[in-house]
């Protein structure tokens, strides 16, 4: 691991979490899933 900033490091991070995020939103609530 680098200790330099990386921000691109960060956005890819942060937007890979928030798509995992999403699938499990989306498998629990069908409904959402559906509609997005």
């Amino acid at each position: 691991m680098s200790f330099v900033p990386q921000p691109w490091k960060e956005v890819t991070g942060f937007a890979g979490f928030a798509i995992i995020l999403a699938s499990v939103k989306g498998a629990a609530d069908p409904c959402r899933w559906a509609a997005a």
